[in-house]
């Protein structure tokens, strides 16, 4: 493999990495100080490839209501007007998820020792050739 291919896995690895370090956050954050409470869905919409995306609107505790779109789903577990129970961050609103949706505490630090470990092998097969 030539230097440009190491140097794209390499780029790829530290993408993912970066990515994995911005889930930890939220994650850690909705777990530390996370509010639940119960989001109405105002709007499902379809995409090309036939997934769909709702709209979810739930109220802060100061009464003003809040919109998020939560990820694609093939099925939507909830249909127009329905409510879902959710979690969201009372420092950043934008960061809330469906308690459904939420992994154990342990979960993105195995990811990150995963992506380490690929990235450690990556690089000791990148030297040792």
């Amino acid at each position: 493999m030539s230097i440009s291919g190491y140097a794209i896995i390499t780029a790829m690895c530290i993408g993912l990495f970066s990515f994995d370090i911005r889930g930890i956050r939220l994650h850690r954050a909705l777990h530390k100080r996370g509010v639940r409470t119960t989001a109405r869905c105002i709007n499902i919409a379809q995409n090309e490839k036939g997934l769909y995306r709702l709209q979810l609107q739930y109220l802060r505790p100061d009464g003003t209501s809040y919109a998020f779109k939560d990820e694609p789903y093939e099925f939507p577990p909830v249909g127009l007007g329905g409510e879902l129970e959710i979690i969201y961050d009372p420092e950043n609103y934008a960061a809330a998820r469906l308690v459904s949706k939420l992994s154990p505490r342990y979960i993105p630090y195995f990811m990150t020792i995963a992506i380490l470990a690929f990235i450690g092998a990556t690089v000791a097969f990148m030297v040792g050739r």
